[in-house]
């Protein structure tokens, strides 16, 4: 299977200098072990996890901005970190905008707390009728699958109460993202 690797800039796997890849899956991992303050760590993590998404809709061909403002559930100011614009080719004409997060958690300890900031945004409207979540985290590790899959369920529950306002949610892994743009699948949900 070809992987999103392929996709990424030579700047952003020059950052990369702390990537796993488990040769027998073909999972890649961004970990960031750099020792500092957690806070500025992670959020150079997050960073660059974000870089690697930017590189990863260039090479589809996908056009997005970055940063775009937004009005959460507690009606503050925010911003998202993608608004994709999908050529026709790959989405259905009404699913033209969305809006992307995009959330590293890694062994999927107490940071996975944000999630649900990003769910009630949907829930609420916030993010407008289409959104994908997408995470990057350590998939060889069962604790933190098992955490992912109550975060799929709940994002399940979610989704299907919002179809009935004809909002629309997904979360995606890089790679899945990956595949999904790049061969222009249609009908995740």
């Amino acid at each position: 299977m070809e992987s999103y690797y392929e996709a990424l800039s030579e700047k952003t796997r020059s950052q990369m200098s702390n990537v796993t890849m488990n040769v027998e899956t073909g999972r890649i991992q961004v970990i960031d072990s750099r020792p500092k303050h957690a806070g500025k760590s992670a959020q150079e993590s997050g960073k660059l996890f974000e870089d690697v998404m930017a590189d990863v809709f260039n090479y589809c061909k996908i056009s997005y901005a970055r940063q775009v403002p937004y009005i959460d559930h507690y009606g503050q100011d925010k911003k998202i970190d993608f608004k994709l614009r999908l050529p026709k080719q790959i989405m259905i004409p009404q699913l033209r905008n969305v809006m992307v997060e995009c959330k590293q958690l890694g062994d999927c300890q107490s940071h996975i707390e944000k999630i649900d900031h990003c769910l009630m945004n949907f829930y609420n409207g916030s993010y407008g009728n289409h959104f994908w979540l997408v995470v990057d985290y350590n998939q060889e590790n069962t604790a933190a699958r098992r955490k992912v899959e109550l975060i799929e369920h709940r994002l399940a529950e979610i989704g299907a109460n919002c179809l009935l306002q004809n909002r629309h949610i997904k979360m995606m892994t890089p790679q899945e993202v990956y595949n999904y743009v790049r061969d222009g699948r249609n009908g995740w949900y």
